[in-house]
């Protein structure tokens, strides 16, 4: 099941334009071409011309198609400008914009989009004081660029309608200072939740519920051994955890999670209680096979807000699949290992979503790390990779730290060198740099990966957020910001 972005096309009456039939007929087919192109590339479309054919006129009609695009759930807007907009109504549109916004023309000899594009970004820098006015775009022409900003923006309007959700043993402790990013920058909720939540639905769970799922994973390539010390009793537990985690998920009234976190309290808790954070990220997503907006989310052991956005960015635009995230392990001469000790969704062991083989390549084991319960630990499969973390600076500052590159196989060499962390999930990444200048100039050892390369979308992210980007994957870019860093000089 996927999750189509929803774009608003906003078009303003030209009124020196009027009575020019050439005009309205190549705006017109501008209009139609546009259109065209996005829903080809499964977008949704919400357009001001199907209530107002030749463009909004005043103020009336304008509040009209915004409330259309509230109620549509509109998650961006392009305004056409096909040629200089009338004043006082396009700086009317910009200041009440609901949403993010970019502005759109077209290359068609008889319209007029290119002065259209440049007065109206003269207008928005001169008129216009938000943070949104200094990040605008202006697209010219449709392309791969449109699309992948459409789709970033998406991501961050899902990201700020959904809540980061905390699992604590002692919910009171909660401070508001851990998680400013995510609830001053990003403008997101945060809910603190007590584990005793799920334990308690923990006891509901049957014996004979629990076997079923057993069974499904079993159908569908999973293989349990005694060779790793491991009882079937010891997986029943562990599932146990992950269908209450679910059923909280279905009973709770969060409409859309980005990603949940456990803070130390309730690890050390769970971990008396034998229960794995590793084997809850690796198969939740599956166990529950009604896919909607409440499960395609990320789950990490560490509470620390950078990687709490950082995994739930990347898992949104990755939607339904959720971002692989864990420690940098160690690097040699061409890539660096990722190790997971919360686990990751076994949709990386494999590449499937579904099939007899999901499970085929995960190994059931006692984590080696901490002694307790059973983890879910792989190999990543090869490809396309964008890899990124959220790094924080000084003065309350952040920065993301982003490059695309290739998931490589895991030779018999590295796993020999692997002394802690034997059971966790691994990905081997290869950023086509020399991974020194990543452990010199990384601001987390927290870093999120999705088998895709998606830079494009991070960066409109980051850009509607006034987050600077730092390109991880050259050189020139990664000793740039080493060296501006160690001198002290204001980034």
């Amino acid at each position: 099941m996927t999750f189509l972005p929803k774009i608003g096309i906003l078009s303003l009456h030209m009124p020196q334009n009027a009575g020019l039939k050439w005009y309205l007929e190549s705006s017109k087919k501008a209009n139609e071409n546009l259109l065209r192109f996005l829903k080809n590339n499964q977008v949704y479309v919400v357009d001001s011309r199907q209530s107002f054919p030749n463009g909004v006129r005043n103020e009336t009609e304008l509040s009209e198609i915004f409330a259309t695009f509230k109620r549509e759930r509109v998650q961006v807007v392009l305004v056409e400008m096909y040629d200089v907009p009338p004043e006082k109504l396009f700086l009317k549109a910009m200041l009440t914009m609901p949403v993010p916004f970019a502005l759109y023309g077209t290359p068609h000899p008889a319209l007029k989009s290119a002065l259209g594009l440049i007065r109206g970004g003269q207008l928005i820098w001169e008129n216009l004081k938000q943070p949104q006015a200094i990040s605008s775009h202006r697209f010219w022409g449709v392309g791969r660029y449109l699309l992948r900003w459409i789709q970033g923006m998406s991501a961050l309007y899902n990201l700020r309608k959904g809540t980061f959700v905390i699992f604590s043993e002692k919910t009171e402790n909660y401070s508001e200072t851990e998680y400013e990013f995510l609830t001053q920058n990003l403008e997101a909720l945060v809910s603190i939740v007590n584990i005793q939540d799920i334990l308690e639905i923990v006891e509901t769970v049957s014996e004979k519920q629990a076997i079923h799922s057993l069974n499904y994973l079993l159908k569908n390539g999973l293989v349990l051994t005694n060779a790793q010390d491991v009882s079937r009793k010891d997986v029943l537990h562990q599932i146990k955890f992950v269908l209450a985690f679910q059923r909280w998920i279905r009973s709770s009234e969060i409409e859309s999670i980005n990603s949940v976190g456990f803070d130390p309290s309730t690890e050390k808790f769970l971990k008396s209680l034998n229960l794995n954070i590793g084997f809850l990220s690796a198969f939740f997503p599956y166990l529950d096979r009604h896919q909607t907006a409440q499960n395609g989310f990320p789950i990490i052991r560490k509470v620390d807000e950078t990687l709490l956005f950082t995994s739930a960015l990347l898992s949104k635009i990755s939607f339904p699949v959720p971002a692989f995230s864990g420690n940098v392990h160690f690097a040699d001469t061409h890539s660096f290992l990722i190790s997971s000790p919360w686990g990751a969704p076994a949709y990386y062991a494999s590449g499937l979503t579904e099939g007899s083989a999901i499970f085929s390549n995960i190994s059931i084991q006692k984590d080696c790390d901490s002694h307790w319960g059973v983890t879910a630990g792989f190999e990543a499969l090869t490809g396309e990779v964008t890899v990124a973390t959220l790094s924080k600076l000084p003065g309350n500052r952040y920065v993301m730290q982003m490059g695309e590159g290739w998931s490589r196989e895991i030779t018999q060499e590295m796993r020999q060198i692997i002394q802690w962390g034997v059971s966790w999930p691994h990905i081997a990444i290869d950023l086509g740099v020399r991974p020194y200048l990543l452990i010199q100039t990384l601001g987390s050892p927290f870093v999120s990966v999705i088998m895709k390369r998606n830079a494009d979308e991070i960066q409109a992210v980051c850009e509607q957020l006034q987050v600077p980007v730092i390109a991880m994957d050259s050189e020139v870019s990664i000793k740039e910001f080493r060296d501006t860093f160690r001198t002290g000089r204001a980034f």
